[in-house]
């Protein structure tokens, strides 16, 4: 474990998403979008949005809703469109199937609200671990060396020898090149649940 103001800085520190909405976004979820899907714990994203953002997917939904029924694929597309994402077809498949749980080809507000919610607070969270990981990655050269977490480690005036901060990279280091990619450290750090 990891007790450092490094290891946590660098392994990520428990705390929710941000809201800003920013960066790019996968289209994955959890197998459960606050009950959308059977089985799944049962998971509140819409809670972390603020009041005008849940406002926007709504308006979203509706401005797309044929026959009020909710959205078919199509129009899910177009819904998610209007609110900055482009999923693609698979992507599209997958989420009709999280949120479409009675199968009658339409998603309703509840499950799109919260499927949306989903993917802003991921957006969002995306966006803060990139800047985290940019404070790191000090020439700007899109991964984190062993003399960057050197540097790191005598800002922060913490007392860690080499051997510590090797491991740290090692830890995220799944292609073996003696550093840590961008998408390493976010996968390191998602997987840590942290976030």
């Amino acid at each position: 474990m990891v007790t450092s103001k490094l290891g946590v800085a660098f392994f990520g520190e428990r705390r929710g998403a941000g809201n800003d909405g920013l960066g790019p976004v996968s289209m994955s979820g959890p197998a459960s979008l606050g009950g959308a899907a059977g089985g799944a714990q049962k998971v509140a994203y819409k809670d972390k949005l603020t009041d005008e953002q849940v406002e926007e997917i709504q308006e979203s939904f509706y401005i797309f809703e044929k026959e009020d029924k909710g959205l078919d694929q199509k129009n899910l597309k177009n819904a998610m469109k209007a609110l900055g994402f482009d999923p693609s077809r698979e992507e599209l498949r997958q989420l009709m199937i999280i949120c479409d749980p009675d199968k009658d080809g339409w998603v309703e507000i509840q499950e799109f609200t919260e499927m949306m919610a989903y993917q802003v607070s991921e957006r969002a969270l995306n966006q803060e671990l990139r800047i985290a990981f940019s404070l790191f990655d000090r020439g700007e050269k899109g991964s984190i060396a062993l003399n960057d977490l050197r540097a790191v480690v005598q800002h922060l005036g913490e007392d860690l020898d080499d051997d510590a901060l090797v491991r740290m990279i090692q830890a995220a280091d799944t292609d073996g090149d003696g550093e840590v990619s961008e998408q390493e450290y976010l996968a390191v750090i998602k997987k840590s649940n942290f976030f």
